[in-house]
């Protein structure tokens, strides 16, 4: 009888289903309810892409804390607005499905000159103040944010093509069955030991590798950025 209720109530567009994938489980919500949390959610987004046109979006966990929805039932929520197409996802950000960066002319020369630089030297690139120098903070969490130079630490950045030549070397060396030291990475790409520690110290923290004696090992569930 409940469950018919609720059918009903779905059908009379009374009540939100979030787990729509389930006949019976998952969460539901009144439907002013969950028309104020869109609202909201929107509002969010179109105050974010105003004040910081060049970024991609807000992290995920950011955007359910401040519109005030429970960690346990973000991900439906998250599911259900990317369903209806009002907002989009990517590398952890939410934006607004109608958000597109546009980068100016001169933007887009900085871009340019400052990616050129980090190819000239792609094993010592420049610090992250540098980087923000060259390009303001702005532009420069916009590639972030694009993946366009991965951050590896508070100061050091790599270009994304020499990220995966170095992840890929990596994986090469521990797939078989061996371990990778700060050393022998820091003589393989001919670099310091300051850049080597920061991109296995992040290779770590991203559970890729985990430390092994003197070194590090591939860890279980392996993923790349």
């Amino acid at each position: 009888k409940i469950f018919g209720d609720l059918q009903d109530l779905i059908l009379e567009k009374r009540v939100f289903h979030l787990d729509s994938d389930s006949d019976v489980d998952g969460i539901y919500i009144h439907d002013v309810d969950w028309k104020l949390l869109t609202e909201r959610i929107l509002s969010l987004l179109k105050d974010f892409h105003l004040k910081y046109p060049l970024r991609y979006g807000i992290p995920k966990e950011e955007v359910t804390g401040r519109i005030g929805i429970a960690s346990q039932y973000a991900p439906d929520c998250l599911q259900n607005w990317l369903a209806s197409g009002i907002v989009k996802t990517m590398n952890g950000l939410v934006a607004s499905a109608e958000h597109q960066i546009q980068y100016s002319p001169a933007q887009q020369i900085r871009m340019r000159e400052f990616l050129s630089q980090l190819d000239m030297d792609p094993v010592n690139t420049p610090t992250v103040k540098s980087a923000q120098d060259a390009l303001s903070e702005e532009l420069f969490q916009s590639l972030v944010d694009q993946e366009m130079i991965v951050r590896v630490s508070q100061d050091v950045i790599f270009s994304t093509q020499q990220y995966q030549v170095m992840l890929d070397h990596v994986l090469q060396v521990c797939q078989r069955g061996k371990i990778i030291t700060v050393a022998e990475f820091r003589d393989h790409f001919h670099t310091s030991r300051k850049y080597s520690l920061a991109f296995l110290e992040y290779l770590d923290k991203k559970g890729i590798t985990e430390r092994y004696g003197e070194g590090r090992r591939l860890a279980g569930g392996i993923s790349t950025y």
